[in-house]
């Protein structure tokens, strides 16, 4: 779908600060991130108390390889500045036996995948994501949760399916018991960069508990929402701003999920494959 451009006012109302920045605070933590790359081995809370850069084209910039981990950026930024060319990803969990890690108040900017956690009853909470060429957020295991984020610029990787068709996704989670809430995602654009016919770009995929989400401008061709199998619950959502032409503001695999209390708008359908009971 192409950008509407109609919602930068819907933008410009959105306060698109952020998440309020946190006080910082060093007293919880075991240890600190100073460089990168950075591999976090044992269990606590680690913290950054810099903003931190790297130009790796492969890997995590911090990887995660421990269970019961907080990782606390207060506020400051993680960049990727290699580009178009990275397939690394800005915080990784790639063991799917990883438990309980906690990722809040980090920046993540330039890499392919922002953060990307595998494994169970993760959190990630509170954190900005902005320019990933790929997905914003992913989580890929049973009990996750991501809260209170703003993922936004999502789009480009010219590697992602194929040279005549490219993905971008703001928030991934594939999995049983997957919890996504009060989070900005806008701007999803699989085409930035140049673009293809087969382009497609996601907001929000997953099943789930789905409430309070805010998602606008995802480019064509759009789902702004899409449900992934059948008993999802998908509520108080605001998805606006796709493109007429193409696209659905939420779309389902199944019809056999609960949604409640969605405002839709901007899109050429506003639910494809699920009904939404009037008011």
């Amino acid at each position: 779908m192409l950008r509407s451009f109609a919602v930068l006012s819907i933008l410009a109302g959105l306060a698109f600060a952020g998440p309020a920045k946190a006080a910082q605070s060093f007293d919880s933590c075991a240890g600190f991130i100073d460089s990168l790359p950075a591999t976090i081995t044992t269990p606590g809370t680690w913290c950054l108390r810099k903003d931190l850069s790297t130009a790796a084209r492969q890997g995590g910039a911090i990887t995660v390889n421990a269970d019961r981990v907080i990782l606390d950026c207060n506020d400051f930024k993680l960049e990727g500045t290699a580009g178009l060319v990275t397939n690394a990803s800005g915080i990784l969990s790639s063991n799917n036996a990883r438990r309980g890690i906690i990722v809040r108040n980090c920046q993540v900017q330039g890499f392919r995948y922002g953060i990307a956690l595998l494994g169970s009853h993760h959190i990630v909470e509170d954190s900005r994501i902005e320019d990933a060429y790929y997905v914003g957020i992913a989580t890929n295991g049973s009990t996750n949760t991501v809260r209170g984020n703003t993922v936004r610029r999502i789009g480009g990787n010219p590697y992602v399916i194929g040279p005549s068709s490219r993905r971008a996704i703001g928030i991934s989670m594939f999995g049983p018991h997957a919890f996504a809430s009060n989070n900005t995602v806008a701007e999803v654009d699989a085409g930035l960069n140049g673009g293809m016919g087969g382009d497609y770009s996601t907001g929000i995929m997953m099943s789930g508990v789905v409430e309070n989400n805010r998602v606008l401008d995802i480019a064509f061709i759009a789902a702004g929402l899409h449900i992934m199998g059948a008993g999802s619950v998908v509520r108080g959502n605001h998805v606006s701003g796709g493109s007429a032409e193409s696209g659905s503001g939420i779309f389902c695999d199944s019809e056999r999920n609960l949604l409640r209390n969605n405002d839709v708008d901007g899109y050429e359908y506003t639910f494809f494959r699920c009904t939404q009971p009037a008011p």
